[in-house]
């Protein structure tokens, strides 16, 4: 979980969506939100170690790791929507109940016992780091962007693109002029798609090729 002010991965630009985080993504809870899930997650954490004999992977500051913080989080949600179902279901066989063991749970207390294999009964062995960022990477994107075409990728589901979008297309090899119509319309064919010039507009418009 995020202790510092610095930036947390809900707090970066991302496209609108429409949709929102979790309710166990730490770095999106409210204090409220937050106390209820760490009463959630420190119950069914205590549940786990007793129940599978996990103390000796799963250690007592478990809490101060972030990665395994996370781990936990994930792997209770995953546990209780195997286990919790609707009351006309309860009866039913099922197999997602050894995909948990199987699939999930084997697989992160492995990993949670290698990230804390360092700790012990006297101290917690955690330590966070920032990882490091190469300093050519912010110049790499600029260059990749600058590159690129204005125009949309060819096959997309554009309907309809500008002369100057089109004669993009075709200086840069994707897209290829054909005859004209027999009403001397002009043609281009691209990503499988035929396109014809409106006149009227001076834009390309996709047609069918049913």
């Amino acid at each position: 979980m995020t202790t510092t002010s610095e930036p947390t991965l809900f707090d970066m630009p991302a496209p609108d969506t429409g949709l929102e985080a979790c309710r166990f993504v730490w770095d999106s809870l409210s204090r409220h939100e937050a106390r209820a899930l760490w009463t959630e997650l420190t119950n069914w954490v205590d549940w786990l170690r007793d129940t599978y004999q996990l103390d000796t992977k799963i250690k007592s500051c478990w809490y101060r790791h972030s990665p395994v913080l996370y781990e936990l989080t994930a792997l209770m949600a995953a546990h209780k929507a195997v286990y919790l179902t609707e009351p006309d279901a309860r009866d039913a066989y099922r197999e997602d109940l050894t995909a948990w063991h199987t699939q999930w749970m084997r697989a992160s207390v492995a990993e949670i016992a290698k990230q804390m294999a360092d700790c012990t009964l006297d101290g917690c062995a955690y330590t966070r780091h920032r990882p490091v960022v190469d300093t050519e990477m912010a110049a790499f994107i600029t260059a990749d962007v600058a590159r690129r075409s204005t125009t949309a990728p060819v096959g997309t589901s554009m309907s309809a693109m500008s002369d100057d979008q089109m004669s993009d297309l075709v200086d840069r090899g994707l897209a290829t002029q054909l005859p004209p119509t027999d009403h001397g319309q002009a043609r281009v064919e691209s990503g499988g798609t035929h396109w014809h010039l409106n006149p009227l507009t001076n834009t390309w418009e996709a047609q069918s090729t049913n």
